[in-house]
């Protein structure tokens, strides 16, 4: 069984160096497209090549972000009934007051536990370099 795993640890390392390779190598086409995208078309605009032979097409689409309001800056900028006027009070739930309120036996825990859902545990995939704690097994 050892020996499968190593193999398998072997394969997913070579693997994982296989993939940043190709991550990299894709990087830089894709810059070298957007240099390409900028000279012919003009700088952050949308440029679409089409390659018949290869039934293929590559494309920069260029989307204009929602301008965004920054909260931090405006909000010295009003006055409080200002402030009021495009605020809003909002209730939160709060983990701890309802363990609060629960040990205070104000709130039922059995109608919390009847709330309470439980999901299967999920794996999650762990490769990397061994830790201290592992070389001393």
């Amino acid at each position: 069984m050892s020996e499968e795993l190593h193999g398998m640890s072997k394969q997913l390392l070579k693997l994982r160096k296989a993939k940043s390779k190709i991550e990299q190598e894709e990087a830089l086409l894709w810059k070298r497209f957007f240099e390409i995208a900028d000279d012919l078309e003009g700088e952050d605009q949308s440029f679409r090549y089409v390659d018949p032979e290869l039934q293929m097409a590559m494309a920069r689409e260029m989307h204009q972000a929602q301008p965004q309001i920054n909260v931090e800056v405006l909000a010295p900028m009003l006055t409080a009934e200002q402030w009021k006027m495009i605020t809003r009070i909002e209730r939160v739930f709060d983990m701890g007051l309802l363990e609060t309120a629960v040990a205070k036996e104000k709130i039922d825990a059995a109608a919390v536990e009847r709330a309470t859902e439980r999901k299967e545990p999920v794996p999650h995939k762990k490769f990397g370099p061994i830790s201290k704690k592992d070389s001393e097994i």
